[in-house]
C-alpha cells in the first residue's frame, strides 16, 4: 500500500520506520553524539533517513537536544532549510516531542469556527492511556488554557 501511495525519500523514510527495530532501552550517549556528528556534516536525505528512521523516539529526542546544545542551531530549523515537501513534514513530525506534537494538533482541531470533532475525538481517545496528561501540560503552557475549555 505503502510503495503504491508514496515515492522517493519519502517513500524511503516510510520503510525505514516501518522496518527499523528499535528498543525502548536508552541510547548510550557516544551513539547520540555520533549521529548528531553525522547528521551536521553530512546533511544528506540517506543520513537523515537512516538515522531518525531507525532511531526510537527518545534516542531521537536526545539527538534533538543534543544537536542544539552542540551546533547552537535547532535540528527542526535544518530540517525545515535543507528539506521539502512530506520527507521534511516527517522529519518534523519525527524531531517534534509527541506531547507537543498532539497538544498543537488538539489546537489545530479546536481553533477557528467550528471543531473538527473527528480528529479531537481520534487524538484524545489514542493517547488516552498513553501521554494523555503530558499534552494536556504542553498544551497548558503553549496556548495559557486548558483543554476543557
Amino acid at each position: 500500500m505503502i510503495k503504491g501511495d508514496t515515492s522517493g525519500k519519502y517513500l524511503e523514510l516510510l520503510l525505514t520506520l516501518l522496518n527499523a527495530s528499535r528498543g525502548k532501552e536508552e541510547t548510550p550517549a557516544t551513539q547520540v553524539f555520533s549521529d548528531v556528528s553525522k547528521l551536521y556534516e553530512t546533511q544528506t536525505e540517506a543520513c537523515f533517513t537512516h538515522v531518525l528512521g531507525s532511531s526510537s523516539h527518545s534516542h531521537r529526542m536526545a539527538i534533538k537536544d543534543t544537536y542544539f546544545t552542540k551546533y547552537k542551531v535547532s535540528l527542526l530549523d535544518t530540517v525545515n532549510s535543507k528539506f521539502t515537501g512530506d520527507y521534511r513534514d516527517l522529519l518534523i513530525i519525527l524531531v517534534t516531542d509527541r506531547a507537543e506534537y498532539f497538544a498543537d494538533r488538539c489546537y489545530k482541531a479546536t481553533k477557528g469556527i467550528s471543531t473538527d470533532d473527528t480528529k479531537l475525538i481520534r487524538i484524545i481517545t489514542s493517547r488516552f492511556d498513553v501521554d494523555l496528561e503530558d499534552i494536556k501540560k504542553v498544551f497548558f503552557t503553549k496556548y495559557k488554557k486548558t483543554l476543557y475549555e
